[in-house]
């Protein structure tokens, strides 16, 4: 039995239960003598008021949702009112005499419907809302989560492609970091032992931040890599990288 049918059995089981509750309170208040008619009449119109109900809130309610929170709530009591009227008028047909002679009983047990109808409908509508906004606020989670995943991830590789240990040149210190402002970024360095009495530095600063700003920077890196070297000059290597720069840009932009 799937899941749905489970539920729509056990919403129609708690109406009939609900509409006997009712029909036993109200014969408690009234003493009423013939108690079958009443019951059945309180059972039939606990179970036409329990789809109404299920239908508002399914379908209705959500156009309400621009309203205020006064006029929502009104329009959705209305509404739940007139669901259990007409829902009255169907029960009606069932045993027209016993409604016809027993008024005051039949009133009594329309109101009782009519209150619970609002309570439940009013209680079941805010849980729906309450479900659908912790449903969406978990996807933002779950989304919120995998985004850092993957920050995380590109960090870490970005960072391996920075230089992990410092060049040994005599009577000189170097060292060098780089801490994105938003994990990952467009900032990078690098240093190039040229031979014995020469050292290359780069820093570079791409436009922008975030994953696409990390991305350009990977490439211009391996780029820099390949220009840069003893047998080129600074101005050779310069000439070099911003060929690549021109031949792999987006000129539209």
């Amino acid at each position: 039995m799937s899941m749905d049918l489970r539920a729509a059995l056990a919403w129609i089981a708690g109406w009939a239960l609900g509409g006997v509750a009712i029909a036993f309170a109200v014969a408690f208040a009234t003493d009423v003598l013939d108690f079958g008619p009443l019951l059945l009449q309180s059972v039939a119109l606990a179970e036409v008021l329990g789809l109404s109900i299920l239908a508002s809130t399914r379908g209705l309610f959500r156009y309400f949702g621009h309203f205020p929170t006064t006029i929502r709530l009104a329009a959705q009591g209305v509404t739940l009112f007139t669901a259990t009227l007409l829902g009255s008028i169907v029960v009606f047909f069932l045993q027209p005499l016993f409604f016809v002679a027993n008024p005051k009983l039949m009133g009594t047990l329309v109101l009782a419907n009519a209150v619970l109808a609002v309570v439940v409908g009013t209680t079941l509508h805010a849980y729906n809302s309450m479900k659908r906004q912790l449903e969406r606020s978990y996807a933002l989670l779950a989304e919120k989560e995998a985004l850092e995943r993957e920050l995380s991830f590109a960090r870490e590789v970005q960072q391996g492609l920075l230089p992990r240990t410092a060049p040994a040149v005599p009577g000189l210190e170097v060292e060098g970091t780089c801490i994105p402002a938003i994990g990952v970024g467009g900032d990078l360095f690098d240093w190039f032992e040229l031979d014995e009495a020469r050292l290359g530095l780069a820093i570079a600063d791409v436009s922008g931040k975030g994953i696409a700003a990390a991305l350009h920077a990977a490439s211009l890196h391996s780029a820099l890599r390949g220009a840069a070297g003893p047998e080129f000059s600074p101005a050779e290597a310069a000439d070099r990288l911003n060929r690549w720069l021109y031949g792999t840009s987006d000129h539209a932009r």
